[in-house]
């Protein structure tokens, strides 16, 4: 591998005719970490279930005994504490071990997607930068459209970042877009490794958080074994590790949420590691390491919040730092709508084949003044057919400076739907006049139509006070800054950053994440936001939002919800989360059809709990792949409320004392107010005081699987009902295997503990929600099966599972019946007859009819609880899978006597 990487390539023979280099245009592909020893796991081929990698994290460090995992992998869950699922339970275990692990923040986009595991704190969530000379050597993002030059260390479109449910954002960022990889040219194997000719490659363009993540892995490695020449051989603590990458990272001038403390600065980190608590510093070096890591913090709208800065000069000089903060305040905003011809703008050759698009030049001014230029794009696209997909022809922006240097990209991801809208921006922006080339495919493939261009600019601000703001180092010394902030006016997410400066001539940045919780006045409260849009990646949202509120004790219901002000057409999700971490309800604004399908969507959405357990509850929001493209951002309002269900059933008996007689039916109506913004489907869901065990039916497939499991391998779901507080899964196998268990919100084996079968019998997986007040999530439950590794070249074994799972639950009342039917009575009973919900439009009432049919002993008393609910469904929602849990809209209880 070392010898290889030395090998000189020759980029000309890459390059697509349509963009030629001369011959003999060599480059050289070498790590960032020489030396290294390499280990290289496949997680489970092409499912990559999460059984799988934990196998593998439990591999890298029991058996292969790695100093650094690097995971450039993740999903995008709700709920994300950032420290409870079942991966970052094992990576905080490999972390007690002594093992760095680094991850990729993920690829979909600066608002609002990081994907776990890289919301751990005990991770180094890494972000991607730019690199562009590999677009200058291609041609690609439409270079030949700049003077030639080209800037670096801007943010990738395509990084994921904002603020995380758990209130946390990216630790750094690290070359992402894009640079040159090896390969393989014999694309039997490596079908990827083509050139832009279509022939075989050993180098290709590569990036993404992807290719972050392990060049900061490199770089931790780099750290370790400086730590070790300089400290006798004693290696440095994972915490420690983080605290040198991130404390010397370059602030390039951008909001935390994008770039976290900065760029990844690999010298300057090694310099630090060598000198870090050595007795005269380090001989060679300048550097002063902030030992601070991120800085999240939350309370009450506009309270004062103070942190501590540590900063420690790891060299043998003397130093000085300069402490400030800083927020970004707007400066100027201007909108133009851009109109693009596919068929009558000007052609040029794609660089990637040759293919012809066609490409829109517009420019705008940006002021003196500015320190950060924000750019972005929305259009509507008509829906074409590709194959299985339905996607809109797709446009890309490029940005130019004043003086033709190519700045920066978007980068749609797309998948089964192309984006409709893209964000870059760029800090410290020269004044003058800007271009921006818009370009799209040529034809009937590309976009003819209207662009919504948006050019704002801001100017950095004072976001607190740092004390001292001059502070002077000996060598080896460490002193603590003492910063005030404030947090945000009203209830949601701000990000700022503190900022140091030092006398060597270098900058750094601590991520301040400030959450401020909705204020409840009296049993309401308010919250707002503003949805952009997100560049399609498959798997992730759009856009990700979370606010906090403290509940107080002894309220009957809890409900949060919002509405849109212009454009329903957005599919979104709003999840309840409850202060164990517990999503008692997931619901969309999206109406679903008998099969499933998405028929119509609202403009809000809401959730709603009974009951709700004393403490603090989020509130998360989800925007699914695409936006509508009809505007660049639209307002929403939303709203916390206690108490506010509108439900009552008169003739219902609620006493001992009322007795009925056995067999006897009774008539009852249950009327209902639906008070929110979104559609409802009202049911009747009747149950006991007591709770068994109840049988669980899979749905959606066999419960025997024949394994491996495959991509195409369908396998059994379960209907979790609500007032479960114990769910069981077992899988009995033929060859030694671990099931999983995943909750309707898309989070994989988020709740279960995940137990091997050495011997090949059976697994169990229990789930216990140590909480009558807080129980397990409803809705439908996916399993998996992940035979237990490594395996031979030829794979895993051929064999099978058996798949059976049950319920501790609220015992369902057979006594009662209703004229909408009970959508749980499919948990248990696979020949449940349909439902026919009452369906309610915001603001209106409705009635059902509920029959009372007495059963059991003269004497015997019935206590139990009436359910109204709308029922769990699921849905494809672009390029993600949507779940609901279905809501328990409000708890009517009632008891008699059987006469």
């Amino acid at each position: 591998m070392v010898a290889q990487g030395r090998q000189s390539y020759d980029v000309s023979k890459f390059v697509n005719a349509s963009h030629p280099l001369p011959a003999g245009c060599n480059i050289r592909i070498e790590g960032i970490s020489p030396g290294a020893s390499l280990v290289a796991l496949k997680a489970g081929g092409e499912t990559f279930p999460n059984s799988a990698i934990l196998q593998s994290i439990d591999y890298a460090v029991t058996v292969a005994h790695v100093d650094v995992l690097n995971e450039s992998f993740g999903s995008n869950v709700t709920p994300d504490s950032g420290a409870h699922d079942t991966i970052s339970l094992f990576n905080d275990m490999a972390v007690k071990a002594g093992v760095t692990v680094t991850v990729s923040s993920g690829d979909a986009g600066i608002n609002g997607t990081v994907g776990t595991p890289s919301t751990d704190p005990n991770v180094i969530s890494t972000g991607a930068s730019t690199d562009n000379q590999n677009y200058a050597q291609t041609g690609y993002a439409a270079f030949q459209f700049s003077n030639g030059t080209w800037a670096n260390n801007r943010i990738s479109a395509l990084s994921s970042g904002g603020v995380t449910q758990a209130g946390r954002t990216v630790d750094l960022v690290a070359p992402g877009e894009s640079d040159w990889a090896l390969c393989s040219a014999d694309v039997s194997i490596y079908t990827e490794c083509t050139d832009f000719n279509g022939k075989g490659s050993p180098i290709q363009p590569f990036g993404g958080t992807s290719q972050a993540a392990p060049l900061t892995a490199g770089a931790a490695a780099d750290v370790i074994q400086a730590y070790r020449d300089s400290h006798n051989g004693a290696s440095p603590a994972p915490a420690l590790v983080k605290k040198l990458l991130t404390g010397t990272a370059g602030d390039l001038g951008l909001p935390a949420e994008e770039q976290g403390a900065g760029l990844l600065n690999v010298r300057a980190a090694v310099e630090a590691a060598r000198g870090y608590q050595a007795p005269a510093g380090d001989q060679k070096s300048s550097t002063v390491a902030v030992t601070t890591g991120q800085i999240d913090d939350s309370g009450q709208p506009g309270s004062t919040r103070t942190a501590d800065v540590t900063v420690v000069n790891t060299s043998s000089k003397p130093q000085t730092v300069a402490a400030s903060t800083r927020t970004f305040a707007p400066l100027g905003d201007a909108q133009q709508t851009v109109q693009i011809n596919s068929s009558t703008d000007p052609q040029f050759p794609y660089a990637t084949n040759g293919a012809p698009w066609v490409a829109h030049k517009v420019t705008f001014d940006v002021p003196a003044s500015a320190d950060r230029l924000a750019a972005s794009i929305a259009w509507q696209g008509a829906a074409q057919k590709n194959g299985s997909a339905t996607v809109t022809p797709v446009v890309r922006m490029t940005l130019l400076d004043p003086s033709g240097r190519f700045e920066t990209n978007t980068r749609p991801q797309g998948g089964p739907v192309s984006a409709n809208f893209g964000i870059v921006d760029v800090p410290h922006p020269a004044a003058g006049k800007w271009t921006a080339v818009l370009y799209t495919p040529a034809g009937t493939a590309g976009f003819t139509g209207p662009v919504l261009l948006d050019t704002a600019t801001q100017k950095a601000v004072p976001a607190g006070s740092v004390s001292p703001q001059v502070t002077d180092l000996k060598p080896g010394q460490s002193k603590t800054l003492k910063v005030q902030l404030t947090t945000p006016p009203a209830g949601g997410d701000a990000t700022e950053s503190v900022v140091l400066s030092n006398s060597n001539g270098t900058t750094t940045s601590v991520p301040v994440v400030l959450r401020s919780l909705v204020p409840l006045n009296g049993n309401t409260g308010t919250f707002t936001g503003n949805i952009t849009g997100g560049n399609a990646r498959a798997g992730s949202p759009a856009q990700s939002f979370a606010w906090a509120f403290d509940v107080p004790k002894g309220h009957q219901d809890l409900r949060v919800g919002l509405t849109v002000a212009k454009d329903p057409k957005l599919v979104m999700q709003g999840v309840l989360i409850s202060p164990n971490g517990t999503p008692i309800d997931a619901e969309s604004n999206a109406v679903f059809d008998a099969k499933g399908n998405i028929s119509s969507t609202t403009a809000g959405v809401s959730a709603t709990t009974v009951n709700p357990a004393a403490g603090r509850w989020r509130f998360v929001l989800n925007i699914f792949n695409p936006v509508s493209g009809a505007e660049l951002s639209q307002p929403f309002t939303g709203t916390v409320g206690l108490d506010q269900d509108k439900a009552g059933a008169p003739g219902l008996p609620n006493s001992a004392g009322t007795k009925l007689p056995a067999g006897k039916p009774v008539q009852v109506t249950v009327n209902y107010t639906n008070n929110t913004a979104a559609v409802q489907q009202v049911q009747a869901d009747p149950r006991l005081n007591n709770r068994v065990n109840v049988p669980l039916v899979p749905l959606g497939g066999p419960a025997t699987v024949s394994l491996p499991l495959t991509a195409s391998s369908t396998v059994p779901g379960f209907m979790v009902p609500p007032g479960t507080d114990a769910l069981t899964g077992v899988a009995g196998s033929t060859t030694p295997a671990q099931l999983e268990l995943s909750g309707p919100t898309g989070s994989p084996d988020l709740f279960g503990d995940l137990k091997k079968a050495q011997d090949g019998s059976t697994v169990s997986v229990v789930k216990d929600s140590g909480s009558s007040a807080q129980p397990i999530v409803p809705g439908i439950w996916g399993t998996y099966v992940q035979q237990i590794g490594p395996f031979p070249a030829a794979g895993a074994p051929a064999g099978s599972s058996n798949l059976t799972a049950s319920a501790h639950t609220l015992a369902f009342d057979p006594a009662l019946t209703s004229s909408t039917g009970d959508p749980y009575a499919a948990a248990y009973n696979a020949s449940a007859p349909a439902v026919t919900p009452v369906v309610l439009q915001p603001g209106a009432s409705g009635n059902l009819q509920l029959t009372i049919t007495p059963q059991g002993k003269k004497g015997s008393v019935v206590h139990g609880v009436l359910y109204l609910v709308s029922g769990p469904a699921g849905a494809a929602v672009a390029n993600n899978t949507m779940g609901t849990t279905g809501s328990v809209l409000a708890a009517l209880p009632y008891s008699y006597t059987v006469s």
